[in-house]
């Protein structure tokens, strides 16, 4: 961020250079306030996707797109997706393309779902996938295609890790039984795959200034 808006940025050679063209000078690509800004690559067709809440819009989720050479709102109107404020946008490019977007929202907390597939924004049975008492909720994909949403929930005055899995029809819970705790605390999820396993980092603990990092591996067999 630059004075509370967007920017974004690349490494070029030996030095940072901003990624700007006539309508987005010095790679600042909010109008006003950008926050929360993460930022994908599709490798197949080297597009490459920013999403931000748009401060301008109510907090309202902003997605851009940089074809290599100019900036571009991914859909009407302006790039803006779903009708809440959300926070911590993130997204995760899928193997056949397709771009997800996740968020949880700013009053009850739900966690919101969005795919692209390169003409429209759809939604995956729903677009709350998680209601209630939820926050920050990460997204990866798998060579497979299939999607991991990860966050962290209250239930009962607790704080706990959990996770969700879409193989394309149906949302899956990431753990059989009842529980679905992968974690306890409010664990503040980071994700990655490899070699189609999920790995996640969580801030384990009840008391998150005593909370300690562990990683964790998913092998998902659908």
């Amino acid at each position: 961020a630059s004075g509370s808006k967007a920017r974004v940025m690349r490494w070029k050679d030996s030095d940072w250079e901003n990624v700007a063209d006539a309508s987005h000078s010095e790679g600042l690509i909010s109008d006003g306030i950008g926050l929360e800004a993460d930022i994908v690559a599709d490798k197949n067709s080297n597009n490459m996707f920013v999403a931000f809440e748009d401060m301008n819009r109510g907090g309202q989720v902003r997605v851009k797109q940089w074809k290599g050479s100019s900036w571009s709102d991914l859909s009407d109107p302006d790039g803006i997706i779903g009708a809440q404020a959300g926070f911590s946008p993130s997204m995760a490019v899928a193997g056949n393309g397709n771009l997800f977007l996740v968020y949880h929202g700013e009053n009850e907390k739900n966690v919101y779902a969005y795919q692209w597939n390169g003409t429209v924004w759809s939604t995956m049975r729903s677009e709350i996938v998680i209601r209630g008492g939820a926050s920050e909720s990460r997204a990866a994909t798998d060579e497979r295609s299939n999607l991991y949403i990860a966050y962290s929930y209250k239930n009962k005055g607790k704080w706990n890790v959990a996770a969700k899995i879409w193989n394309g029809l149906a949302w899956i819970d990431s753990k059989a039984g009842k529980s679905q705790n992968i974690s306890k605390g409010k664990g503040n999820p980071a994700l990655s795959v490899f070699d189609n396993k999920l790995y996640m980092c969580v801030a384990e603990g009840k008391i998150q200034r005593k909370a300690k990092a562990r990683v964790k591996m998913l092998n998902f067999q659908p």
